[in-house]
C-alpha cells in the first residue's frame, strides 16, 4: 500500500491540468505493467496466475452468489407491501438470472481446477463483476429517494457490506474487483445525493471515502497475491530444477549422492553408493557412514570434526584403503534443517579423487626433477641457491654455481636427430651426477646445465671440479650404434662474491659460461666484473640505439676516393658515426655488431641510404658515392625499393650510387639477396665486393653476380712492403679483376711507397688516411676545393724487387705466365 500511495504522491503532485494528464496516464500505465501484466501477458506463467486467480473466486462462489440472494430477499421483503413491490420483484428476478448462471459456472467446474486461464477469460470475469453490481446500483438509485426511513437504513447496511466484500472477493482480480466497487458506488451516491440534506452530503462524502479506500486495499491485495503466486511459481520452478539436476547429477557425474540421519543411518542408498562402497544397497540402509568409514578410512579425525562443527564443507580429502588398494575420496556436505531449525541429517557426495591426488603427487616430483634425464630442475636450483646464498650471508660458507652446456649441441640433433640428442643429454646428466654425487646438479632447460657446490672449504675447489668434468668429456657417449663424442664450456660462479641475490648469480655465471664459449669453447671460466661490465655496455647500447635515429644522433663521414692514374678525386664512401650526447663518440666497429643482434641494423641501413643520397645530390654532384650494405638488409625483399626511394627522393643518379657489400652475404646463397643485386644492377646502381680475399672467397660466386669493382682489403694494403706473399695476393686480385671487367678499390692507403707498388700493379683506385682522414661534409668540401689534381705523393724508395716485376710486368704483358701472375 505504501508503494501505491508513494506512486500517487509523486502522481498527483503536479497540478492536475490538460497538460499533465498525458503524464499521469502513462505513469499509470507503468504502474499497470510493472505490477499487472500477469492478466494480459501471453505467456505460460503468467497464463497458470490467471488460472489460480479464478479458481480462488469460484471456490467461494456458493457463498457469494448465497449472500447475494439473501439480500435480495431482505430487499424485497423491505418493500413487500409498498407500490415498488412489482419492480422490485423484477430486480429480484435479474439478480436471481445472473446468481444462478453463476452458480451453474461453479456447479460444472466444482471438480477440476482451472489450471490456466487466457486473458479473455479474465475480460469475461470482469464483465460479469460489472453486470452484477450493475443489477446491485439500480436498486438504491430507484428505490433510496422514494424509501422510508427504516427501509433506507436496510438499504444503506447492505450497499456497503455488498460493496466491500465484493471487492474484496474480486480483489486478486483487480479490474473485476475495481469495476463492481465503483458500479455499485456511483449510483450509490447519486441516490444518496438526490436527498437535499446536510446529514446525506455527509454520508455520500463518507461513502466517497469507503470506496476510495478499498480501491487502495483491492490495488494492494492485488499486488501481494501475484507476488505471492510468482514466489510460489518460482519456487516450484527451482524445486523441479533441482531434483531434475539431482536426478541427472546422480545418473551421469562419476559423483556419487549420499543422505543420512542424524544417527548416521543412511536414507538414500541408490545402486552407485552400493557400488563405491562395495556393499549390497539392503546391507548399507542398515549401517551408518561412521561405521563403514571405520572400517575403511585410515584418518577419520578430519571427518567428525566437520561434521561436530555443523557447517558445511566442500572437498574433505580422506585417504580410502578398499579391496588392498589406496584410494582417495572428496566428501562434500551440508547438514539438512526442518523449517522449525533443528538439523535432522546430512546429506553430500564423494568424489573419487584417486587419479587426481596420484596425479599431483606426480606434479610435486616434477616440481623438482626434470622429466628428461631425472635431474633437479631449474626451480629446485634455485631454491637451493637461496639457501646456500642465506648460509653464506649469515654464516660465512662459501660455494659456487657452476653453469655448462654442451659445445654444439645443435649439431647433433641435426645429424643424428633429436631422438639421439636426447640420449646425449640423458648420459651426459647421468656422468655429471656420478662426478657430482654431493652435489646439486640441475637442467636449466635445453643443452645446459648447473651444478651447485655449497659448501666449498676454498674456492680452487671449484675449478677442480670444472676441469674434472672437462677432462670426462674425452670418453664418447654410446648412444645404439652412434658413438659422440661431446664438449662442455662451463661458466662458474663463486659464493658470495659473483652475487648478492639468485638472479645475480645466475647472470653471471651464465656471462662466464658465454666468455669461455666466445674464447674458443671446451674450457672453462670464472666470471670477472669486466664481463659484467662489457654485458652491461652491450645492453646499454642496444638501449640508446633505439633511441639515436629518433634524437638525431647519427651523423655521416666521407673519407675521398682518388684515381691513381690522373689523382683526381672521383668518389666518396659514406661511413656512419654515431656522437652520444654521454657516452661520446661511439665506435661503428662497437655498436654496429650490436645493431645487428637487436634488429635494428635495418632501420639504421635505410636511414643512411636516404641521409646520402639526399647529401651526395646536394653536396657532391658528379662523384660516385659507396655505402655499406649489410647481409640483413640485402636479405629482406623491400631492400631494393628502399634503394629505388631513396634515389628518387634524393634526384641522384643511380650511376652514382655504389652499394658495397661482404662476402658473408654469399655463405647462404639467398635468392633474395641475389635478386635484390641483380635489380640494382638493371636499376644502374653500382656494386662492390668488400674485402676481398678475407673471408669466404670463391671464384663461383663472381661468376653468379657481375660485380663492377673488387675492394682489396687493408690487411694486405698494409703488408705490401714486408711480405711478398701480400703483393702476390695483391697482384692476382687486380689482374683477376681486370679480366673479368671489374675496377679495383685499395683501402688503407697509408704511406706513399704502398700507392706506388699498388698503382704499377694496375689498381685503378686507393682510399686511405694517405688522402684523407673520413671529415665531416663540411670538411670534406675545403677538401675538394683545395685539391690539387695530379699531384700524387712522392717516395723515396720502394722495394727494388717489387719494381723490377711490376716493370716487366708492364712492359711485356705477353710474357706473363701463371708462375708470374701468382709469384
Amino acid at each position: 500500500m505504501s508503494s501505491l500511495l508513494n506512486s500517487e504522491v509523486g502522481l498527483w503532485g503536479a497540478p492536475l491540468s490538460a497538460r499533465n494528464m498525458p503524464k499521469i496516464f502513462n505513469r499509470l500505465n507503468q504502474i499497470w505493467q510493472q505490477h499487472f501484466s500477469v492478466y494480459t501477458a501471453l505467456d505460460p506463467v503468467s497464463a497458470e496466475i490467471r488460472g489460480k486467480h479464478l479458481n480462488s473466486i469460484l471456490r467461494l462462489a456458493p457463498f457469494t452468489l448465497g449472500a447475494n440472494i439473501a439480500n435480495g430477499l431482505l430487499i424485497c421483503l423491505a418493500f413487500s407491501q409498498t407500490s415498488w413491490f412489482a419492480p422490485v420483484l423484477c430486480w429480484f428476478f435479474s439478480l436471481t438470472v445472473i446468481a444462478a448462471i453463476g452458480m451453474r459456472a461453479w456447479w460444472v467446474g466444482r471438480k477440476q481446477q482451472i489450471k490456466t486461464a487466457s486473458p479473455h477469460a479474465i475480460r469475461r470475469a470482469v464483465w460479469n463483476a460489472i453486470y452484477l453490481a450493475t443489477i446491485w446500483g439500480m436498486m438504491p438509485a430507484l428505490l433510496f429517494p422514494q424509501a422510508t426511513a427504516s427501509q433506507q437504513v436496510l438499504i444503506a447496511s447492505i450497499m456497503p457490506g455488498m460493496m466491500c466484500a465484493g471487492a474484496f472477493i474480486l480483489s486478486c482480480i483487480p479490474q473485476a474487483g475495481l469495476a463492481y466497487l465503483w458500479v455499485m458506488t456511483v449510483p450509490s451516491m447519486y441516490a444518496v445525493l438526490s436527498i437535499q440534506s446536510l446529514w446525506f452530503t455527509v454520508v455520500g462524502a463518507m461513502l466517497l471515502v469507503y470506496a476510495v479506500v478499498v480501491s487502495i486495499g483491492v490495488w494492494t491485495a492485488a499486488k501481494a497475491a501475484n507476488a505471492r503466486l510468482k514466489s510460489e511459481r518460482e519456487a516450484e520452478r527451482q524445486s523441479q530444477m533441482v531434483s531434475l539436476l539431482l536426478r541427472d547429477f546422480e545418473e551421469q557425474t562419476a559423483d556419487v549422492l549420499w543422505e543420512i540421519n542424524m544417527s548416521g543411518q543412511f536414507t538414500h542408498v541408490s545402486h552407485k553408493l552400493a557400488a563405491l562402497l562395495n556393499q549390497r544397497a539392503a546391507a548399507l540402509a542398515e549401517t551408518s557412514l561412521q561405521n563403514w568409514f571405520k572400517e575403511h578410512c585410515t584418518d577419520l579425525a578430519p571427518l567428525k570434526q566437520a561434521m561436530r562443527a555443523g557447517k558445511p564443507f566442500r572437498k574433505l580429502l580422506l585417504p580410502i584403503r578398499l579391496d588392498n588398494k589406496d584410494h582417495y575420496w572428496a566428501i562434500t556436505a551440508r547438514p539438512l534443517f526442518a523449517e522449525d531449525g533443528h538439523c535432522f541429517g546430512w546429506r553430500g557426495v564423494i568424489s573419487d579423487v584417486t587419479q587426481e591426488q596420484q596425479a599431483q603427487i606426480r606434479l610435486q616430483d616434477m616440481a623438482q626433477f626434470d622429466a628428461l634425464t631425472g635431474t633437479h630442475n631449474r626451480g629446485f636450483l634455485r631454491e637451493q641457491l637461496a639457501l646456500a646464498l642465506d648460509s653464506a650471508a649469515t654464516r660465512g660458507t662459501r660455494g659456487a654455481l657452476l653453469c655448462l652446456d654442451v659445445d654444439n649441441f645443435k649439431g647433433i640433433n641435426d645429424a643424428l636427430g633429436h631422438t639421439v640428442g636426447d640420449q646425449v643429454l640423458k648420459a651426459l646428466a647421468t656422468r655429471l651426477q656420478l662426478l657430482c654425487q654431493n652435489c646439486t646438479v640441475a637442467r636449466l632447460g635445453g643443452d645446459e646445465f648447473a651444478i651447485l657446490l655449497h659448501p666449498l672449504e676454498q674456492d680452487s675447489d671449484a675449478t677442480t671440479v670444472a676441469l674434472t668434468l672437462l677432462e670426462s668429456m674425452n670418453d664418447p657417449i654410446e648412444v645404439g650404434e652412434h658413438t659422440v663424442n661431446v664438449g662442455i664450456s662451463i661458466g662458474v660462479g663463486l659464493i658470495p662474491e659473483h652475487g648478492e641475490n639468485l638472479d645475480e648469480l645466475l647472470a653471471n655465471a651464465d656471462l662466464a659460461l658465454m666468455a669461455a664459449k666466445n674464447n674458443g669453447r671446451g674450457r672453462a671460466e670464472i666470471f670477472a666484473r669486466s664481463l659484467g661490465e662489457r654485458s652491461r655496455r652491450r645492453l646499454t647500447l642496444e638501449h640508446e640505439l633505439r633511441r639515436a635515429l629518433i634524437n638525431n644522433q647519427f651523423t655521416l663521414y666521407w673519407q675521398p676516393k682518388v684515381q691513381t692514374e690522373d689523382w683526381y678525386i672521383c668518389g666518396a664512401e659514406a661511413l656512419l658515426r654515431w656522437q652520444h650526447p654521454t657516452l661520446g663518440q661511439i665506435s661503428p666497429s662497437e655498436f654496429i655488431p650490436v645493431a645487428e643482434a637487436g634488429g635494428l641494423i635495418t632501420d639504421i641501413g635505410n636511414w643512411v641510404m636516404r641521409e646520402a643520397c639526399k647529401v651526395a645530390a646536394r653536396d657532391l654532384p658528379g662523384l660516385t658515392i659507396s655505402i655499406n650494405a649489410s647481409p640483413a638488409q640485402l636479405l629482406r625483399t623491400d631492400f631494393f625499393w628502399q634503394v629505388d626511394a631513396a634515389l628518387k627522393e634524393a634526384n641522384l643518379p643511380p650511376e652514382n650510387l655504389e652499394i658495397e657489400i661482404t662476402e658473408s652475404l654469399f655463405m647462404d646463397a639467398s635468392p633474395v639477396a641475389l635478386r635484390n643485386l641483380r635489380a640494382l644492377h638493371k636499376r644502374g646502381v653500382r656494386v662492390a665486393l668488400d674485402d676481398f680475399g678475407t673471408g669466404y672467397s670463391s671464384l663461383a660466386y663472381l661468376r653468379k653476380f657481375p660485380f663492377d669493382t673488387l675492394k682489396i682489403d687493408r690487411a694486405f694494403v698494409c703488408e705490401l712492403l714486408s711480405r711478398p706473399d701480400a703483393r702476390a695476393i695483391v697482384r692476382t686480385i687486380i689482374d683477376l679483376a681486370r679480366t673479368l671487367g671489374m675496377d679495383t678499390v685499395a683501402e688503407g692507403v697509408e704511406e706513399p711507397a704502398q700507392l706506388v707498388v699498388l698503382e704499377r700493379a694496375g689498381c685503378n683506385v686507393i682510399q686511405g688516411y694517405l688522402i684523407a682522414k673520413p671529415v665531416p661534409i663540411s670538411e670534406f668540401h675545403n677538401l675538394l676545393e683545395n685539391w690539387i689534381p695530379g699531384n700524387a705523393p712522392q717516395v723515396s724508395a720502394v722495394p727494388q724487387t717489387e719494381f723490377g716485376q711490376m716493370a716487366a710486368l708492364r712492359s711485356h704483358p705477353s710474357s706473363m705466365d701463371a708462375t708470374t701472375i701468382f709469384g
